[in-house]
């Protein structure tokens, strides 16, 4: 019930639906609170839950940055379809953990923050060229891995229709004979 409506509170364009849906969650949970005591221990980690969203996630300004309300706003502003605003911040966030982890903490002594000047110049001697690099290799190894794909891919369907056409020789008769169809036969009657 929770995740169909996580979907919905995560689609809203208004505010004000978005509390309302959360409003009639809670209905339903003081309806259970009060009819099914066998129910009772979900129904208050339910409501304690919307509790948290209500007076957290659905404050206003928090809203607006992960609601579909904040994508529209956010598509609005730099003039691009809507498809193109990423709903989500995982990527910045696995590039942070990446930056901070591979890239910076080889540079950290004793615990102590990198200075600003200093990392400006790892960003740009050091840690850009890397990943660039690494972004281009994986790039290449696509382009070769789909170039692969794409032949053997165009070897196994001339296979197939080759192998097809000599399974109906061979159910029509018209097979010469030779050892390639007595193989396709075999293949296509086992």
């Amino acid at each position: 019930m929770l995740i169909c409506n996580r979907d919905r509170l995560i689609s809203s364009v208004e505010h004000t639906s978005a509390v309302s849906l959360i409003q009639s969650q809670r209905d339903v949970f003081q309806g259970i609170l009060t009819r099914y005591p066998e129910g009772k221990r979900a129904a208050e980690a339910g409501l304690e839950h919307l509790h948290y969203l209500d007076h957290f996630w659905l404050k206003l300004s928090l809203w607006q940055s992960w609601s579909e309300w904040g994508r529209l706003a956010a598509a609005a502003v730099i003039k691009i379809p809507v498809e193109g605003i990423i709903p989500t911040t995982n990527h910045l966030e696995s590039f942070n953990m990446v930056l901070k982890k591979k890239y910076i903490e080889q540079h950290l002594h004793s615990g102590h923050r990198l200075r600003f000047d200093i990392l400006i110049i790892l960003l740009i001697t050091e840690i850009l060229p890397k990943v660039y690099s690494r972004r281009r290799a994986m790039r290449e190894h696509a382009s070769s891995f789909l170039a692969q794909c794409s032949i053997f891919s165009r070897y196994w369907r001339s296979e197939l229709i080759r192998a097809s056409g000599e399974a109906r020789a061979v159910e029509t008769g018209a097979c010469s004979g030779d050892a390639q169809c007595l193989l396709v036969a075999y293949r296509h009657h086992s």
